[in-house]
């Protein structure tokens, strides 16, 4: 089976091929033998800027980033990914910068606060800086600690070690003049790097000086394709490819700070519920649509008849709606001008809750409007489906749990309360709820899809530690987590029977393989 290219990284040499592996190339067969040469050169010549590691802070978030300090910059700039992995949110506003000869650039950002920090932790310092997409292009960080051994003056000086990726995230301009200050520089000879020690570590800066290197190589290959295996294995590796498994969020547009700072603002807890306002756009005006919200319901009890299971179960949920205070039925004197959902019931048959759900139609519309056009959407705020999966199969436990009727627990503001569930700011205004408990965090924030929890640990004593917590916070906010499932006996065996998934017997000695998420 030939080696997928997705194994080999890209190289930058100049390779001269032989002829000989030039014929045999443009032979297709299905197995064939070839003979490559290589003849590569390659010149090291770089110019190192003063750059060093260091650890940003947001709350409980932590990452480590590479970082310029940069002499020639009047403000300090953040990556657009990293501000996402921080979660850091602010109101966006135009700058203008001045470029090379004269060439002015504008552009929308946004000011984001957070805490910078060394990487031996005596140096602390809140920092404001401005998001942008990618702030020093393809300049790469030089690794000093491997580096420095080339000269003699700076063998004894403990460089600290960049990142595994070399990319720079942070641009420290001197409005932070005094993370630039030299507490201690050490010279070479003429054209030779300066080291020079920061408040934030060792750094460095010149010339990597080299010469020309040349290598000749000879690779005998036997090959034979399986088209399907190699199609495969590619899709694997494209999926299992991220280093480190880090899926960065993208910076938030102007409209999407809207919406956060509107729920932000609004959020506030009554009666362990928490209660917010939907983010609603500037002209929230809607027609009354109350005919066609009635020939809606008149469709739906057409179905609902014709299946007399289907309707019973219906109107029991209706009535365990009104029972929890989800719904409030009012008088028919109190019909007036307003926006009405339409409803209908989606079937689950396969599964062992909620065979039947009622979805809430925000979407529908009426003279080309519906309560979505009118309500912001929100950045994405929850995991992606891959991201949710691949966490799910990096350690041995697996633990995974629902919220039941995750939806239902967060209240609206009194002026809000004539529109329902089912819009499409519900999932958004749920992680906002969910930031605030900082100990199952990472597990909601970055585990859970929709309302499912799925992670895995390393062993069963964090697995019960995980349940613990995920169960005082769902708690706190007026939640219920249930249908717990792990591949663990010792995780199951704290968890209350009831709560437990369906088909789990602790007594037989094995574990049922089960679905989450649809998968097994």
């Amino acid at each position: 089976m030939a080696h997928n290219r997705l194994l080999y990284k890209k190289s930058h040499k100049k390779e001269t091929i032989s002829e000989d592996y030039k014929e045999k190339d443009t032979i297709l067969e299905n197995s064939h033998t070839s003979n490559i040469q290589f003849l590569s050169n390659h010149v090291m010549n770089y110019i190192s800027l003063r750059t060093v590691p260091v650890i940003l802070r947001n709350g409980y978030k932590k990452v480590v980033v590479n970082a310029l300090l940069d002499n020639g910059s009047t403000k300090t700039y953040l990556n657009s990914d990293v501000a996402g992995e921080l979660s850091l949110q602010g109101k966006t506003e135009k700058v203008t910068v001045n470029i090379i000869n004269g060439k002015i650039d504008s552009f929308e950002t946004m000011p984001v606060e957070f805490q910078l920090e060394s990487l031996n932790g005596e140096t602390k310092i809140t920092v404001e800086a401005f998001i942008v997409n990618n702030v020093t292009g393809n300049l790469k960080a030089v690794n000093w600690a491997n580096m420095s051994k080339s000269w003699k003056h700076l063998r004894k000086i403990e460089f600290p070690n960049i990142r595994p990726k070399p990319k720079i995230d942070i641009l420290i301009g001197v409005d932070y003049a005094e993370l630039h200050c030299a507490i201690k520089e050490v010279k070479g000879g003429f054209n030779e790097p300066v080291a020079r020690l920061t408040p934030l570590g060792w750094t460095c800066v010149g010339g990597i000086g080299g010469s020309l290197q040349t290598h000749f190589t000879k690779i005998t290959s036997s090959t034979k394709e399986i088209e399907d295996a190699n199609n495969t294995l590619k899709k694997l590796w494209e999926i299992e490819g991220e280093e480190e498994m880090q899926f960065r969020k993208i910076m938030t547009s102007p409209e999407d700070s809207t919406a956060l700072n509107i729920v932000t603002n609004s959020l506030k807890t009554e009666n362990r519920r928490y209660e917010l306002k939907l983010p609603w756009k500037g002209n929230r005006y809607l027609d009354n649509n109350y005919t066609m919200a009635l020939n809606r319901l008149q469709n739906t009890e057409k179905r609902l008849i014709k299946n007399k299971s289907l309707g019973e179960e219906y109107n029991n949920i209706i009535k365990q709606y009104q029972e929890k205070g989800y719904l409030e039925k009012i008088n028919k004197r109190d019909l007036g001008d307003g926006w009405y959902l339409p409803h209908f019931a989606i079937l689950h048959p396969d599964k062992s809750t909620t065979k039947v759900r009622i979805v809430f139609d925000g979407s529908a519309k009426y003279n080309g409007k519906s309560i979505n056009d009118v309500i912001y959407q929100g950045p994405k705020l929850q995991q992606d489906l891959v991201t949710v999966l691949l966490r799910f199969r990096k350690y041995l436990v697996a633990l995974a749990c629902d919220i039941a009727e995750m939806y239902f627990k967060i209240g609206k503001h009194k002026d809000d309360q004539s529109a329902f569930y089912g819009s499409i700011c519900n999932a958004r205004t749920r992680k906002k709820v969910c930031k605030k408990f900082p100990l199952a965090s990472e597990a909601v924030l970055e585990a859970t899809y929709m309302d499912d929890t799925i992670t895995s640990l390393v062993d069963g004593k964090v697995g019960i530690q995980l349940y613990k917590e995920l169960t005082l916070l769902w708690g706190s906010a007026g939640m219920f987590a249930r249908k717990w499932l792990s591949n663990s006996v010792e995780v199951l065996k704290i968890t209350p029977e009831n709560d437990r998934a369906e088909h789990i017997n602790l007594d037989s000695g094995e574990l049922p393989a089960m679905k989450t998420l649809g998968v097994v």
